[in-house]
C-alpha cells in the first residue's frame, strides 16, 4: 500500500495533476497564491476589467481622450468636452466646449460656463459662417476710427468701448491710447456744442489751439435808417437866371431831405432767441476709448 501511494504521489519536481486539488489551508508557490474561494490568475487566465475595478477599452475610448493620438473622436447629438475644477472646488462650476449636431438644418459649436447645478452662467455661440476669429486687439487695429475721435452717436446710452464726451476724467493707465489724444486725462465736454474745423494757419479763425473752446459771438454789423425825402413849394420870380423864373408857386417843387439817424429795431416775433445758431440735429458725442 505504501508503495502504491508513493507511485501515485505528485513529484516534487512538478508534473500534471489530473483532476481537482482541494486544500484545507493555503496553496502557495513562486508567483502563485490562492486562498479558498480565490482564483489564481495567469497569462492564460486573466481577470476581467470588472474584477479589477477597471474600465474596458471600449469604455476608455468612449469616455476619455487617449494620449499620443492625432484625432480624438466623440459621437453624440451633443458631443462635448468638460473641464472641471479640482475636488472640493465644485462650487466654481465648470467649462465645456459643446457641439450641437441634433438638427439637420442647423449645427453649431459653443463654449459655456455652468454652475455646479449645471445651469448656464454664460454661453458663447460661434457664428455659422466662414471667417477667422479675431481678438480685441485685432478688432481695434482693423477699426478705421482712431482712438480719441469724437463720433456723433444717435442714442442716449454709450456703447461698450466708448466714453461719452461730457468732460469726464478717465484712467490713463487703463486707456493709454486715449491718453495720447487727451494727455490731461479728460475727454472734451461736447454737450450742446458744435465742432469747428481747426484753422491751422489758414487765417479764418486765427489764434486757436486744436481742441480749444470758443464762446459764441455775433459778427460786427449795424442797423441804419434811410433818409426820408419831401417836396415843398417855393415862390416864383421874374428875374432871369433863377430857379422858378416865370413860374407860379404852385408850379415849383423843391425837393429836400431830413437828416437820417441810426436806429435798432428788434422784434420777438420770428426765429429769435438767446443765441445765434444754424439749423441742427442733436446727437450724443462719444469717443472711442481703446
Amino acid at each position: 500500500e505504501t508503495v502504491n501511494k508513493a507511485n501515485n504521489a505528485y513529484p516534487k519536481s512538478g508534473g500534471i495533476v489530473n483532476g481537482y486539488v482541494d486544500a484545507t489551508g493555503y496553496i502557495s508557490g513562486k508567483g502563485v497564491y490562492e486562498a479558498p474561494g480565490i482564483r489564481v490568475y495567469s497569462s492564460i487566465n486573466k481577470p476581467s476589467p470588472g474584477e479589477l475595478g477597471a474600465y474596458t477599452i471600449t469604455e476608455v475610448d468612449n469616455n476619455f481622450a487617449r494620449g499620443n493620438v492625432e484625432v480624438v473622436n466623440t459621437m453624440s447629438a451633443y458631443p462635448r468636452i468638460n473641464f472641471f475644477p479640482q475636488r472640493g472646488k465644485e462650487s466654481r462650476g465648470y467649462f465645456a466646449i459643446e457641439a450641437s449636431l441634433n438638427d439637420d438644418n442647423y449645427q453649431s459649436i459653443y463654449v459655456y460656463h455652468r454652475n455646479s447645478a449645471g445651469k448656464n452662467i454664460y454661453v458663447t455661440n460661434f457664428p455659422e459662417k466662414d471667417g477667422i476669429l479675431a481678438t480685441l486687439d485685432d478688432i481695434n487695429a482693423a477699426s478705421n476710427i482712431p482712438v480719441g475721435s469724437p463720433i456723433p452717436y444717435p442714442h442716449r446710452y454709450t456703447p461698450p468701448g466708448y466714453l461719452t464726451c461730457n468732460g469726464q476724467s478717465f484712467d490713463k493707465s487703463l486707456y493709454p491710447k486715449l491718453a495720447e489724444a487727451y494727455p490731461e486725462g479728460r475727454v472734451p465736454d461736447l454737450r450742446g456744442e458744435f465742432i469747428r474745423g481747426w484753422d491751422d494757419s489758414r487765417g479764418v479763425d486765427p489764434g486757436r489751439v486744436c481742441g480749444s473752446w470758443q464762446p459764441q459771438q455775433v459778427q460786427w454789423h449795424r442797423h441804419v435808417s434811410g433818409s426820408g425825402g419831401y417836396g415843398g413849394d417855393f415862390g416864383a420870380t421874374s428875374s432871369r437866371g433863377h430857379n422858378g423864373s416865370y413860374h407860379n408857386d404852385s408850379q415849383q417843387k423843391l425837393p429836400f431831405t431830413n437828416n437820417g439817424s441810426d436806429f435798432d429795431v428788434f422784434t420777438n416775433n420770428g426765429a429769435v432767441g438767446n443765441e445765434t445758431r444754424p439749423r441742427n440735429i442733436a446727437f450724443n458725442y462719444i469717443v472711442r476709448a481703446a
